[in-house]
């Protein structure tokens, strides 16, 4: 194997080729996907012989500041599910954005000041809570649904986003929120088996989202202004209040993470 191992990924319905080190392959995701699929084939005691998970889902939580690599890394590793034969699916979080009409018409406090929650896209306010409870309900059940997705076209969320009918397998659930110690998020913790956690370097996350903005149809100032007034206050805000996590990667350069248990 070379010094780099190269990927085909979707997000959000763009294809992107990334590469990581072969390092981080072997040392960080490879073990994080044996380590699952050996608790899926591992037999509890007293249960059947379908495996400690009785043949059900097994959701996995990725999470991490916005810009941190959670979309690519989760990618990544359904990938390498793929390739073990072990059915996967990545389902983001940003699916459950209240429509733009209604973070319109919604106010937040902020600095003594009153602001349009639509000013503040991304915030953990401009989240529909209630509604991803449900679907993780569901998803904890192996019901069949709707996954919504968030359309980096229509800059909204599309209702019927992956549809889960008999599978998957291994659900990779990623977000910047799911391990927030701040109410009520912490209720999303008892659905996960397993919590990742992704630090990434400042510059680096304000380059990748502002990337991502333009891609989407920013403008260089528009996507600027909005990283400003929205994004970095997030990425302050998961990084400080998050907590509880199972596994953390921390980057060791533009290609590479280091795996750690806290």
């Amino acid at each position: 194997m070379g010094r780099f191992v190269a990927f085909r990924i979707s997000e959000s319905g763009m294809d992107a080729d990334v590469r990581f080190s072969a390092k981080t392959v072997d040392r960080a995701f490879r073990p994080i996907v044996g380590e699952i699929d050996g608790e899926l084939a591992s037999p509890a005691v007293g249960s059947s012989a379908k495996g400690r998970y009785g043949g059900g889902r097994y959701i996995l939580g990725v999470s991490g500041p916005p810009g941190s690599g959670k979309s690519t890394v989760s990618s990544v590793l359904n990938l390498l599910f793929s390739d073990m034969g072990v059915p996967a699916v990545v389902l983001p979080l940003d699916g459950f954005h209240l429509k733009n009409d209604e973070l319109k018409a919604r106010t937040i406090k902020e600095g003594g000041k009153l602001l349009s929650l639509y000013d503040r896209k991304g915030s953990k306010e401009s989240y529909d809570f209630e509604k991803l409870i449900a679907c993780m309900e569901k998803l904890k059940d192996s019901a069949a649904f709707f996954w919504p997705l968030y359309s980096r076209i229509l800059h909204e969320p599309v209702e019927e986003g992956v549809l889960l009918d008999r599978g998957p397998r291994v659900c990779i659930v990623e977000g910047n929120y799911l391990f927030l110690r701040a109410a009520p998020w912490p209720l999303l913790g008892p659905f996960f088996h397993k919590t990742l956690f992704i630090r990434s370097m400042k510059t680096v996350m304000r380059r990748r989202i502002i990337a991502r903005k333009m891609k989407g149809g920013f403008t260089m100032s528009e996507a600027e202004r909005h990283f400003r007034r929205s994004d970095a206050l997030n990425i302050r805000e998961v990084i400080r209040c998050s907590g509880g996590y199972g596994m953390l990667l921390l980057p060791t350069g533009r290609y590479g993470y280091r795996l750690v248990r806290p």
